[in-house]
């Protein structure tokens, strides 16, 4: 029997990503890629695992946490077969020797490793490995072509939004502010100047950059419950991405499963299958003026053509399928 266990990376967003898997019998979703049951050594678990740190410099050692890794706690039965899917985030805090020991161990397991992130920010913590992996799918189109990876659209599970959900808001949009924050200042201060009732939040900005306060939240840490609740009462869904950055984002996923318009600067997504004019628009960082302002405000109801293409249950379909085909990622 085929079983997929996917390793999520241990946040609210990720459970709901790969909700779906609750509707798969032979599916298992693992919350975080460590298991709690310390306080002490779970933070000096993150700590060393931590993304800021080893983007800078790998620390060693990593596998002194082994005994705290989630997959340890799934059986693998010698009779079936097993897909390990992890996302990017919870195989970068995998020790490497770990997941080659992990790998030899199990000759009925397929390594799957789903990236949800650009590979500029990821490269430097899973460059080592890849090579162990058996199939790899990224988000960006181009991250697939340039390192020969498989191309696959973000993974979002069905939501079911209550009917006519009362609109509190004309533009929503929640992010690390990252390589973006000029842009996203200037779109706070566009939107402030032009009186449209947009609920902008912007994570780990510098004190430099709070450019706008009048008209961004700094700082003010969503959960994914509360962005999902803005997400359902506001008209219009903002995606801001960096100048390198493509492929499709979270919050397109998210405009696409709330039947929300989307306003974006991401220029690929004209090419995508179910982009619709009616409901996106694309703008540029050099001609904010260029934006409709009643598009964003104007109330109407949105249909896409999609119908749940993105769902975890898909994707596995897709893998499985993929490893009967012979596919193979094969280190570049």
């Amino acid at each position: 029997m085929e079983r997929f266990v996917v390793v999520g990376q241990g946040s609210d967003y990720g459970a709901v990503r790969w909700n779906d898997l609750k509707k798969m019998e032979n599916a298992v979703y693992l919350e975080a890629p460590f298991v709690s049951n310390n306080a002490v050594s779970d933070t000096l678990c993150h700590a060393h695992a931590s993304f800021t740190v080893n983007n800078c410099i790998p620390l060693p050692c990593k596998r002194i946490w082994k005994k705290k890794y989630s997959l340890n706690k799934v059986a693998i039965h010698p009779g079936d077969h097993y897909f390990i899917i992890f996302t990017d985030i919870a195989l970068a805090r995998y020790d490497v020797k770990y997941v080659a020991e992990y790998k030899k161990r199990h000759s009925n397991v397929t390594l799957v490793l789903m990236i949800n992130n650009a590979m500029y920010l990821r490269e430097k913590l899973l460059k080592n490995h890849l090579q162990h992996m058996d199939l790899i799918y990224s988000f960006s189109e181009k991250d697939a072509g340039d390192y020969k990876f498989l191309f696959q659209p973000d993974i979002y599970s069905e939501i079911n939004p209550e009917d006519a959900p009362e609109i509190q808001s004309d533009l929503f949009f929640a992010g690390n502010a990252n390589d973006r924050v000029d842009l996203l200042n200037d779109l706070g201060r566009y939107m402030l100047d032009h009186s449209v009732n947009a609920h902008i939040y912007v994570q780990n900005t510098k004190d430099k950059d709070k450019k706008v306060p009048e008209g961004i939240h700094y700082n003010e840490w969503l959960s994914y419950a509360t962005i999902m609740d803005e997400n359902l009462h506001t008209n219009c869904i903002l995606e801001v991405v960096g100048d390198r950055y493509t492929g499709m984002t979270l919050r397109t996923v998210e405009a696409l499963c709330f039947k929300k318009k989307l306003l974006t600067n991401n220029y690929t997504i004209e090419h995508m299958p179910f982009y619709d004019p009616r409901f996106i628009h694309i703008f540029k960082k050099e001609n904010l003026e260029s934006i409709d302002l009643e598009f964003i405000k104007k109330r109407e109801t949105v249909t896409y053509n999609y119908d749940n293409e993105y769902s975890p249950i898909v994707f596995c379909k897709r893998v499985q399928m993929d490893f009967e085909e012979g596919k193979r990622y094969v280190l570049g």
